[in-house]
């Protein structure tokens, strides 16, 4: 008999996680970021897939070509309550070996596979969370997602069950993940270490909504391959500079957050190297003009949805022309930037679409005007300036 060939193989792993009730994606082999959208040249939004699982025709369309990508399943609530302890490289096999042997039980019924880095165990939990163990994570919330069988080097080793998988009750406990420090949590985080803490002055992030943009700014800018890093910590740099609480922090202050970046990063870099990134860092913070200030933008479309601009039929282009009204009073009399994958990411659309929008208001409604036009080298948004109707 025939073993199945990769995409039929790929297809049946996608169907089944589908049946379990596990929301899936589909990712890149090599880099397991993503799959890149052929409309944007990017790797694709995912965060839908956090709360609307794909259904069967969407992965028909996924995992059916001949080079089928890797099947990739979100954790956490998305999937069930779905945790995997990821022992990662030779620290991680060693971790798993030691607690094979001291949870024998757990190690022969919990759902094990094979991966080109380590091993990738996987239960059911009521616990959600995100634990950087040093030999690898526990991963168990909505923000992650592993790649699962078939896959080059990748294979089960226990296999999964039929039915559901078992519910393991305090993983941390059972797995020894001693939670990773906070990327901010203290006052003494962003203060210099003589200093000491005067509310007065002392800009320190202690509210967990900031925490979360921190952690958002990271998954926001991680590149997706090799000749991307130097663009990336950029623009880490502009999500940092656009916090409140972080933007007039000095550089040496953040030094934490550069390298949790740094860490998560590091499979997809070729320069390894911590020190290049953290020097790259320094520079880009001094060079920033323009923070990205995500929720100042998401308020702006907020009033322009509110009061679109007249005499535009479309009224998704009318909406765009109230955002660019909206960004003008924000910026007063000076230009505002906005770019075709800031508007495409914000809409929901192709950025092809959104950067013909942008050229239709400039020259066929009059509503913009272009006053500055950057070079790719320089990596920066145009410039506008709006001049339509109040």
């Amino acid at each position: 008999m025939k073993p199945p060939s990769p995409h039929s193989a790929a297809l049946a792993a996608a169907l089944d996680a589908i049946a379990r009730g596990w929301s899936i994606i589909p990712a890149d082999p090599v880099t397991k970021k993503p799959l890149t959208n052929p409309h944007t040249g990017r790797p694709m939004g995912w965060a839908k897939y956090r709360t609307a699982p794909a259904g069967e025709a969407q992965a028909r369309q996924w995992f059916d070509p001949d080079s089928p990508p890797l099947v990739a399943v979100i954790l956490g609530e998305a999937s069930g309550g779905l945790v995997c302890r990821d022992f990662d490289g030779a620290a991680g096999r060693s971790a798993y070996a030691a607690w094979a042997k001291e949870n024998p039980g757990l190690a022969k019924s919990l759902p094990t596979a094979k991966t080109p880095d380590g091993l990738h165990v996987y239960f059911r939990s009521t616990w959600q969370g995100f634990i950087d163990c040093g030999d690898g994570e526990l991963r168990g919330d909505s923000g992650h997602y592993c790649c699962l069988p078939p896959g080059p080097g990748r294979d089960w080793i226990i296999p999964l069950p039929k039915g559901d998988l078992p519910l393991v009750d305090n993983p941390v406990a059972v797995f020894h993940a001693t939670p990773r420090e906070s990327l901010v949590n203290a006052c003494d985080r962003l203060c210099p270490p003589v200093s000491a803490c005067n509310p007065l002055v002392c800009s320190c992030v202690t509210v967990a909504e900031d925490e979360d943009r921190i952690q958002r700014a990271i998954e926001a800018t991680l590149p997706s391959g090799t000749r991307q890093r130097h663009k990336a910590i950029f623009h880490f740099a502009r999500r940092l500079k656009g916090m409140d609480d972080v933007k007039n922090a000095a550089p040496a202050d953040l030094k934490h957050l550069v390298r949790a970046w740094w860490k998560r990063a590091l499979p997809f870099i070729q320069t390894k190297d911590w020190t290049e990134t953290w020097v790259d860092f320094v520079e880009a913070w001094d060079r920033v003009q323009h923070p990205a200030d995500d929720r100042q933008l998401k308020d702006c479309l907020a009033r322009a949805k509110a009061r679109p601009v007249a005499g535009i039929e479309n009224p998704i282009m009318a909406t765009v022309a109230a955002l660019c009204r909206e960004l003008q009073i924000v910026h007063g009399s000076d230009p505002f930037f906005l770019s075709g994958y800031k508007l495409a990411g914000l809409l929901e659309i192709e950025h092809r679409k959104a950067a013909r929008w942008l050229r239709h208001l400039e020259r066929g409604e009059r509503i913009i005007r272009r006053v500055k036009v950057y070079s790719l080298e320089e990596r920066k948004a145009a410039e506008y300036l709006y001049i339509g109707p109040e």
